[in-house]
């Protein structure tokens, strides 16, 4: 038994290091869960075994293309990650191990779709995904060489594809209309995915520029960079908060979601003022992330929770597997902050109500404790001395 529990522990490392599972663990994973989550609330699915079943089917055919994506990026790499000193995972891979990977791989993404709703459109979007990976890195092909190319092809197949396919599904499944809002969240999730690319192959430059890549930084340079991480960070802030408004026309518990979003924005901004910076930095430019990759999910499934409280299992779940420890840490530090303010906030008025009451009740007397410029206790000590 421990043979084989060994060999199955051995087999699941072996997945999670050639696939960079590290990299999207809790970024795309929470991300496309959070998607779907969003879909059933807007498209109020009734929470039944099928519906919990299609959203953790679609994660696991999500798992499948981050692994692939990465596996391939990481095999057509090898080459310009020895030039620039960076290590690869694939490097010390023997060629019938990365068979059997792309063997599981294929296994994990497809397997999944035998029953998940699906049409021709759905087919369309799967190979699509596929296509964009090899176009993005191998020979001859290799649009990563192409800096405003490589930029938003990395777009459509880290955000773009992903919401659209998932959006797609869950209209399948609730066996409802497409909506022309969709459009909106696609260019908002567009423009997210430019601003992560962008962001990352600056932080990359040194080791790209030893590998001899051609980047949108290298090419353009980091001033121009950071003026379009500038624009894209303004323009994806309209377009998400759009987006999340026009849906809540539809669904009137999406404008909870519009009103939290509304509210990170504001203390991006005060956060900002307050520490009077002249110019973002890198976590400022990956400020909306946590919106996309933590709140979304957390905050859909709380909703959802107040139609149907089974939901709070899969809160719950959720938030044990798909957040990272760090975030987790973050988000029970800001719940324990509020509860004390509330308190506070609770203390305050209650002290101030109490004391209005006092003061009323010394009136009745003839006596003006404001006039007499003491508190009710030193009134009385003086009085009664």
């Amino acid at each position: 038994m421990s043979k084989v529990i060994k060999s199955i522990s051995s087999k699941l490392n072996f997945f999670s290091y050639s696939s960079r599972m590290n990299n999207w663990q809790f970024s795309f994973l929470p991300f496309v869960a959070g998607l779907n989550y969003f879909w059933v609330l807007f498209f109020d699915v009734p929470l039944k075994i099928q519906t919990l079943f299609i959203t953790l089917l679609f994660v696991c055919s999500s798992i499948g293309f981050a692994s692939l994506g990465f596996f391939i990026n990481e095999l057509f790499d090898i080459e310009s990650d020895e030039r620039g000193g960076k290590r690869n995972r694939l490097k010390n891979i023997t060629f019938n191990q990365k068979c059997l990977f792309l063997v599981i791989t294929f296994f994990i993404i497809f397997l999944p779709w035998v029953y998940l709703p699906s049409d021709s459109w759905t087919w369309i979007l799967l190979i699509a995904e596929i296509i964009l990976f090899l176009a993005y890195s191998m020979p001859y092909v290799r649009l990563k060489n192409n800096p405003l190319i490589a930029i938003l092809v990395d777009s459509l197949y880290a955000y773009v594809i992903p919401t659209l396919l998932s959006y797609h599904t869950f209209a399948l499944f609730s066996k409802q209309p497409h909506s022309v809002i969709i459009s909106i969240f696609l260019l908002a999730l567009l423009l997210t995915g430019l601003r992560n690319i962008i962001i990352h192959q600056v932080e990359d430059i040194e080791f790209d520029r030893k590998a001899e890549m051609v980047t949108f930084p290298l090419v353009f340079g980091l001033k121009a960079s950071q003026e379009s991480l500038n624009y894209l960070l303004f323009f994806e802030f309209i377009s998400v908060g759009s987006s999340l408004f026009f849906f809540s026309i539809e669904e009137n518990l999406i404008f909870y979601i519009f009103i939290f979003y509304c509210f990170q924005i504001l203390f991006f901004g005060w956060n900002f003022i307050r520490n009077y910076k002249k110019s973002l930095n890198t976590a400022d430019y990956f400020f909306p992330n946590y919106f996309l990759h933590i709140n979304l999910s957390l905050i859909s499934l709380c909703l959802l929770f107040q139609k149907n409280n089974l939901w709070l299992i899969v809160l719950i779940l959720h938030f044990l597997f798909l957040v990272s420890n760090q975030a987790k840490i973050n988000i029970l530090h800001s719940i324990y902050k509020l509860i004390l303010d509330v308190l506070k906030g609770f203390k305050s008025i209650i002290g101030f109500v109490v004391n209005r009451l006092i003061y009323c009740g010394f009136l009745l007397f003839g006596i003006d404790l404001i006039k007499e410029n003491k508190s009710a206790l030193e009134f009385l000590r003086k009085k009664y001395k």
